[in-house]
């Protein structure tokens, strides 16, 4: 493979000689703008950027006869043509006014194409490059492509591109039949840029930062994002097929990776359904008021959370980051909240509907409860879009109150106690959720009680919810 690559500089540096011992006859002039280049018959071509457009021609090695136009401009497409076969050994000088703007390079069997535009940048929305058999072609300067970008080595082809800017392009087409070669000696393409590479048998592709392999048996080349020169950058490597139906497979793209979240940080929100609780009963008799059940009838939780994406893999990730949770809570009987006047705690414990309580009318109790949250969540995905997470989201809470609100006598009375402290202030729970294109359903189970040890009932809520992102 080195020693092909040394044959391809090689004939750029007989092309470059031609220029130099042959004295160049204008017999040209190209007019308009030059987008497109086709080389249609075997001959040696340089471009280089100039104050204006001309074209010159020689031969290597004979009389200077050429009588019949090897140029043509058809549009903003150069074509350039050797009608007379008998004549051999045909160079071409051709010089394009600045700025050069290239979208196209085509080149027949057994051509040389260089194109140097001494030093400055191409910028080219889409790019096409076609070497046909036994053909070379050579880019120097830096080019860059902010689109589409299609190359194609068909068999024993050489194509080398001196500096690739492909940062910005969005798809990128290879094709390298049997013996071609593809080699970009610096730049990249972008992470998220869509690549399709067909690599035939015993050809070779290396753009730094890429890997390119092949269903067949193949060498490929790959190396990591420095500057370094064709000799040092090559290093080859063995790849083999493990499939038995390889040579049944028609798709032979390799696609970029893509990992379950592909942003740094993102928002993710929550909506849930809190349907109840487990509370194993304590501390009965509360104030003797009979049965102590502080069972939660349901309420609602949302909440919102500042996601930060760790990728393990193309499919396990961690989310953790920062949020906030707002819970509302209410009961299944009707609950009341009692002070204790000699050290200002308080307790909750079920109404005794006689005497005094028993004409009241739509009665609510609730209970109110923010935290700081922080998830540790894992994510497994499979494919684009499906993922499961299980983990943990802890909270601290920054805000608790219990309110009532009910009817006596027609009169409607609400007490609200926003120094209820009861709740516990750290909190975990546990989540299991299934997302489809990051939306999706979860189910949270308390690990932690609802209230302090000591205080209130031992409750654990649970809930079923919608999410977005987590």
């Amino acid at each position: 493979m080195k020693r092909t690559l040394i044959y391809v500089v090689a004939a750029f540096c007989t092309v470059t000689t031609a220029a130099q011992e042959n004295n160049y006859t204008a017999i040209q002039e190209i007019k308009g703008t030059i987008n497109h280049i086709k080389v249609l018959s075997k001959m040696n071509v340089m471009v280089e950027s100039g104050t204006e457009n001309s074209v010159s021609i020689s031969r290597t090695g004979g009389k200077n006869d050429i009588k019949s136009p090897i140029c043509k401009v058809n549009g903003t497409t150069l074509e350039l043509n050797n009608t007379s076969e008998e004549i051999q050994n045909v160079n071409v000088m051709i010089t394009l006014a600045e700025p050069v703007h290239i979208k196209s390079v085509y080149t027949a069997e057994n051509s040389n194409l260089m194109i140097n535009p001494k030093g400055e940048e191409l910028i080219c929305d889409n790019l096409q490059i076609n070497a046909k058999p036994n053909s070379n072609i050579k880019l120097q300067g830096e080019w860059i492509v902010m689109n589409t970008f299609d190359i194609t080595a068909e068999e024993n082809s050489n194509i080398m591109i001196e500096i690739l800017d492909g940062e910005s392009a969005s798809k990128v087409n290879i094709v390298a039949e049997k013996g071609a070669n593809i080699l970009v000696k610096r730049g990249e393409l972008g992470e998220m840029t869509k690549v399709y590479a067909d690599i035939a048998n015993s050809s070779g592709v290396k753009i730094p930062g890429k890997e390119f392999k092949t269903v067949e048996k193949s060498t490929y080349y790959y190396d990591m994002k420095e500057d370094v020169g064709v000799d040092t950058v090559i290093t080859t490597t063995t790849v083999e097929n493990t499939s038995k139906d390889a040579d049944k497979k028609s798709d032979k793209s390799e696609k970029p990776v893509h990992y379950p979240n592909v942003k740094s940080v993102k928002l993710g929100w929550n909506l849930s359904y809190l349907s109840g609780s487990n509370n194993p009963k304590s501390l009965k008799d509360i104030f003797n008021t009979g049965n102590t059940d502080l069972s939660l009838a349901g309420g609602t939780r949302w909440g919102f959370t500042f996601i930060i994406p760790i990728n393990f893999s193309q499919h396990f990730s961690l989310n953790t980051g920062i949020g906030m949770e707002f819970n509302w809570f209410s009961f299944e009987k009707k609950v009341s909240a009692y002070r204790n006047t000699s050290n200002g705690t308080y307790a909750l414990a079920i109404l005794n509907t006689a005497g005094i309580y028993s004409d009241l009318q739509e009665y609510q109790a609730n209970l109110y409860a923010n935290y700081f949250t922080v998830p540790l969540v894992f994510q497994w995905q499979s494919g684009k879009k499906i993922a499961i997470n299980l983990g943990i989201i802890g909270g601290l809470k920054y805000f608790s109150s219990f309110k009532t609100c009910f009817e006596a006598e027609d009169v409607e009375i609400n007490a609200k106690f926003s120094d209820y402290n009861n709740i516990n202030p750290l909190k975990a729970d546990a989540v299991l959720g299934f997302t489809y294109s990051d939306f999706g359903i979860n189910f949270r189970y308390a690990l932690t009680p609802l209230f302090k040890s000591g205080r209130e009932e031992i409750v654990y809520p649970f809930s079923v919810g919608i999410c977005w992102g987590i």
